[in-house]
C-alpha cells in the first residue's frame, strides 16, 4: 500500500482532474455539542421558516458514521460557480448560471469514489452533495479550505463564497493535517458588509440567518406573496455581491 501521504495527494490530484476548484481533508468524528445547541436554537426560533424538512435526521446531522457506518476520513470539495452575469431585473443566483450542482458535483465524485478504491482497494464512501444531512459548511472548515462568514455562508480561502460544497465520506484512515486555524476564529474581523446590505434584514446577527426574511429562501418557497425579493426571480446574491473575499474570484 502506498504511504498515506502519497493517498492524499492522489486523491487531490482526481479532484483537479474532475474540475473541483480545492480539495481538503478531515477526520470524521462526531460534531461538537456547541454546535448541536447552536442549531437547536435556531430552530427553536423559528428561523428555518417552513423548511420543516431540516427538524429530520438531527442525530445524523451531527455525526456522519451514522451516514456511513465506520466513517473515518471527510474529502470535501468545492465548485466555483462565480459566473458573472450583469443582470438588472428577473436576476437569478450564480449559482443557477451553470448545470445543476447537484448533477455535476455527484457526477464528479462518483468518478473520485472509483478512483479512490484503486488506490484503497474496499473502501467504502458516500457522497454528500446538499441532499444528505450533513454540516457541509463545518466540515469545509475542518478541512482547512475557508471559514463561514457573517452572512452563515462558507467562504473559501481560494475563490470566495461562490461555492458549492460536497463532502465524500470514506471508512479508511488517510493521513490528514489537523486544520490549524480555530474553528470559533471570527475570519471577517469588524466588516458587516453582508448584514447592512441585505435588503430584508434576514442576517439578524452574526452567524444567524433568519430564512423568514431570506430573498432566496422566498424565491425557492414562495410563502409570503407580499414579500419584496428586490428583482430576483431565483435565488439571492446581495449579500456575497459585497463581501470584499469575492474580489479576489471573479470570473467574466
Amino acid at each position: 500500500m502506498q504511504p498515506s501521504s502519497q493517498i492524499t495527494e492522489q486523491i487531490r490530484g482526481f479532484s483537479v482532474e474532475n474540475g473541483f476548484d480545492d480539495c481538503g481533508f478531515a477526520k470524521v468524528c462526531e460534531v461538537e455539542s456547541k454546535y448541536r445547541v447552536f442549531f437547536e436554537n435556531w430552530l427553536e426560533n423559528g428561523f428555518n421558516a417552513k423548511m420543516e424538512w431540516i427538524k429530520k435526521n438531527i442525530d445524523i446531522r451531527f455525526n456522519p458514521q451514522l451516514l456511513l457506518e465506520n466513517a473515518k476520513s471527510a474529502v470535501v470539495v468545492l465548485q466555483s460557480h462565480n459566473f458573472f452575469v450583469e443582470q438588472k431585473e428577473n436576476k437569478f443566483a450564480r449559482y443557477l448560471l451553470q448545470e445543476d450542482y447537484h448533477v455535476s458535483m455527484k457526477r464528479k465524485l462518483n468518478f473520485m469514489a472509483q478512483k479512490i478504491n484503486e488506490i484503497l482497494p474496499d473502501t467504502n464512501s458516500r457522497i454528500c452533495v446538499d441532499s444528505a444531512p450533513i454540516l457541509e459548511k463545518y466540515w469545509a472548515q475542518k478541512a482547512g479550505l475557508g471559514f463561514i462568514g457573517k452572512n452563515t455562508l462558507f467562504i473559501s480561502n481560494k475563490i470566495g463564497s461562490f461555492c458549492n460544497i460536497a463532502v465524500l465520506l470514506l471508512d479508511k484512515e488517510i493521513e490528514i493535517e489537523e486544520n490549524p486555524k480555530n474553528l470559533h476564529e471570527d475570519f471577517c474581523g469588524n466588516c458587516e458588509n453582508c448584514i447592512k446590505s441585505c435588503p430584508t434584514g434576514a442576517l439578524v446577527e452574526n452567524y444567524t440567518l433568519n430564512c423568514n426574511k431570506c430573498i432566496s429562501y422566498q424565491t425557492n418557497y414562495k410563502t409570503d406573496e407580499n414579500f419584496d425579493c428586490f428583482g430576483y426571480v431565483k435565488g439571492c446574491d446581495i449579500c456575497q455581491e459585497v463581501c470584499p473575499k469575492n474580489k479576489i474570484s471573479r470570473k467574466i
